[in-house]
């Protein structure tokens, strides 16, 4: 992408259906800034080998020598234009970002920053170390200023390439995480009559699961506009069976909702085992195999990304096929509202 302007900015401040005004929140070493590298990356801030290393919103020497955030800051991103909503068609977005503190002790800096924004990117551990226990007080913060939340479930990468997890236990640790956070909004009350207690559910593509560190994401919508013309159902049916107790038989060509008889979890089936199956490749150094599986959906290799290899080559690879910044952009769009929406939601 090439280098956005002040002019750009501007422009767009002019046309509110298409801001944004998204707060980066979540507990300390959740990943908030690696995520903020994605964003940069796909507005042009910086190259995508970059993710994870530059941390370009520690503008302060302490955040720099301490590796951690340690005041808010606000940055305007330009993003696209690109087809961020189906319905929209290809448009530029205007993301305004605070992003906020993790630790407990900066907590005034989310604070005075929860006016300001009218949606929130909650970052949670997807590796299987559970929800820590700042989650549910930063969903209380949330509700209280009717900031509509969207979440991003990390560090798939360490159940990956660390843990070398299998899909049926990645999905139990993401199910968890997701149920865990339910159960929490599920004892928050509404602030006033008529405020809304926001429920996340990856079907509709509120909920994001990737590496923010190695610069891939993706949402259940987003994978099932991969099967859905194969299964000839729309993209919103696909996205329900990737999700929960739906399973399906290859040999049977069946959907059921019972494990057994050939039948495998569909999350596991079509969302992770592809993924897995990339990795595989990678690490056994197969370009001809992993070209043509890159190319049925649409993704070609440089020379440069063939110098890559094992670990690293998968994480090129991701960052191709499913770039974080599309998919944590595209899920804002849909899920947070635009300022003049917000305003009218929010002015109780």
């Amino acid at each position: 992408m090439p280098k956005f302007t002040n002019e750009d900015v501007r422009a767009l401040m002019d046309k509110p259906s298409q801001v944004r005004n998204v707060g980066l929140i979540g507990a300390m070493a959740t990943g908030k800034t690696s995520l903020m590298d994605c964003l940069g990356a796909l507005s042009g801030m910086l190259a995508e080998e970059k993710i994870g290393e530059a941390r370009f919103t520690h503008c302060r020497k302490d955040e720099q020598e301490k590796g951690c955030t340690l005041k808010a800051n606000a940055t305007s991103l330009v993003m696209g234009p690109h087809k961020f909503d189906e319905k929209a068609g290809e448009q530029k977005i205007l993301l305004s970002m605070v992003d906020t503190p993790g630790h407990a002790e900066y907590s005034a800096e989310l604070s005075v920053s929860l006016p300001l924004i009218d949606g929130a990117i909650m970052m949670v551990d997807g590796s299987g170390s559970g929800l820590s226990a700042q989650t549910s007080r930063h969903l209380k913060d949330l509700n209280a200023w009717q900031v509509r939340p969207v979440v991003f479930v990390n560090r798939l990468d360490v159940s990956i390439n660390v843990l070398e997890k299998k899909a049926a236990e990645i999905y139990d640790d993401v199910c968890q995480v997701c149920d865990a956070l339910n159960t929490s909004i599920a004892g928050i009350e509404p602030p006033f009559e008529g405020g809304q207690v926001f429920k996340v559910t990856p079907e509709d593509g509120s909920v994001i699961f990737g590496s923010a560190s190695n610069g891939w994401a993706f949402t259940l919508p987003q994978i099932a506009g991969i099967y859905a013309k194969k299964f000839g159902i729309e993209v919103d049916k696909m996205a329900s069976r990737l999700w929960g107790g739906m399973y399906f038989n290859a040999k049977k060509k069946l959907w059921t909702n019972q494990a057994g008889d050939g039948a495998v979890r569909a999350f596991d089936q079509f969302v992770m085992d592809p993924l897995l199956k990339v990795k595989s490749v990678c690490m056994a150094g197969d370009f001809t195999k992993l070209e043509k599986m890159l190319g049925a959906l649409g993704v070609t290799l440089t020379a440069d990304d063939k110098k890559h290899e094992g670990k690293l080559l998968f994480r090129r690879v991701m960052q191709l096929w499913m770039p974080a910044g599309i998919s944590v952009t595209s899920s804002v769009v849909k899920h947070v509202p635009n300022p003049v929406a917000a305003g009218k939601a929010r002015m109780p």
